[in-house]
């Protein structure tokens, strides 16, 4: 875990997070093929915009400007993914596994980030998030048992 000097570096490097999160989940709405899974990764790409505005929201209420998008390429998304071989993407049960961890990887991190944060509502903000994170992987993991039990 990265050594953060300020409330505002955690934040910032939540929001950093949530952008990175927002590329992934359209990362991977693009390399589905039929809408319904493909809507499904969209609407979760909406959600970490959201992610990001409430985290955005908390600098602005310490009178401070957001800072300007991160490069998602910079961002380390290695947590999550596997090779994914070029010819055939990604499938969608495969898509399944690979959000799942990453949402459990981001639950993990909102509580770490929440136990670090002395401002009580940055913290109740990532406690917010870290909830949401854990819904999210739950969703995912219902979905794949679905999609494990049809084959």
């Amino acid at each position: 875990m990265e050594e953060f000097e300020s409330d505002e570096e955690i934040l910032q490097f939540a929001i950093g997070r949530e952008t990175s999160s927002y590329q992934f989940y359209t990362d991977l709405a693009q390399e589905m093929e039929n809408p319904m899974m493909k809507l499904l990764f969209e609407n979760f790409a909406k959600e970490e915009l959201r992610h990001k505005a409430m985290l955005e929201l908390e600098l602005m209420k310490r009178g401070l400007v957001v800072p300007e998008p991160v490069d998602t390429d910079d961002l380390d998304q290695t947590d999550v993914m596997v090779a994914i071989d070029p010819e055939t993407g990604v499938d969608y049960k495969n898509a399944l596994v690979l959000a799942i961890n990453k949402e459990e990887k981001s639950f993990r991190l909102y509580i770490e980030l929440a136990a670090m944060v002395k401002d009580k509502n940055s913290r109740e903000t990532l406690l917010s998030l870290a909830q949401d994170e854990a819904k999210h992987e739950l969703q995912f993991e219902i979905e794949y048992g679905a999609v494990t039990k049809g084959k």
